[in-house]
């Protein structure tokens, strides 16, 4: 295999080859540009980031914190207080202290000789694995299910009780219609659910009952009325028809004098 060179600097960047694969015998040559960030800090007190920061420009794709970490860690055995994504893959690069920035620069500068093995950079799973840990995320862990679901099943078991309880006190109640209320004592499933519904129908059917008895009673009564009124209407027929017959039998015999 071709040895590979790399410049030791780039417009004043330090050049930084590490490599995206973990075969060390056929490395993937990937080159981060690394340079102390020039800041003037408006804070003259030990918060100050002034000559603490990195700015790291061409980062390998979706570089998380921990493999920043790791990075710093391993090159130069110096700890990362934050780290800033930007865009376009560029990032800042926060140390704990001055002498930590300084170190790691001076570390690094050294990878560019590749007198040793390349540094490989400290991947997350890539390619099919990445597919596959994403998908084991959509999932819940069986620890944490199994925790889930005995806290709802506690919460379901308590809420089920308190409604046992609140059965209990109403039994026995006699509602503003005169209806004694039966509660059931079986557990709030389906089984409970059906005896309330029957007994919800049962009261309805009987109120039904009572609507419809006093309907009929009062079609009775508008039957009767107009019994008596047809009587009454056949009595005054019948006796206008007898006062006429009279009047014309008296009539006949010149006996009728109505003035």
């Amino acid at each position: 295999m071709r040895q590979i060179s790399f410049p030791e600097q780039i417009n004043g960047y330090t050049v930084t080859p590490v490599s995206l694969s973990k075969e060390k015998k056929n490395p993937v040559y990937h080159v981060i540009y690394l340079k102390k960030h020039d800041m003037k800090s408006l804070v003259d007190n030990e918060h100050s980031e002034e000559g603490r920061v990195v700015y790291a420009v061409n980062l390998p794709i979706s570089s998380s914190i921990d493999q920043i970490k790791s990075f710093c860690q391993d090159v130069a055995g110096v700890i990362v207080e934050d780290y800033r994504p930007e865009t376009g893959n560029r990032a800042q690069i926060v140390f704990v202290d001055k002498a930590s920035c300084s170190r790691f620069l001076s570390k690094a500068k050294q990878l560019y000789k590749l007198d040793k093995d390349v540094y490989i950079w400290p991947n997350d799973d890539s390619g099919y694995k990445k597919y596959i840990s994403k998908g084991f995320e959509k999932f819940t862990d069986p620890v944490t299910l199994m925790k889930s679901v005995n806290e709802f099943m506690n919460a379901y078991n308590e809420a089920e009780e308190r409604e046992k309880r609140s059965r209990r006190s109403k039994s026995g109640l006699v509602d503003e219609d005169g209806f004694t209320l039966v509660v059931s004592n079986a557990r709030g499933s389906k089984a409970s659910i059906a005896a309330q519904t029957s007994a919800t129908q049962a009261k309805l059917k009987l109120e039904a009952d009572k609507r419809n008895k006093k309907s009929q009673m009062v079609d009775f009564y508008r039957f009767q009325i107009r019994e008596q009124k047809k009587k009454a209407t056949n009595d005054l027929l019948k006796k206008f028809n007898e006062d006429r017959e009279k009047i014309t039998e008296m009539r006949q015999k010149n006996r009728f004098k109505p003035y």
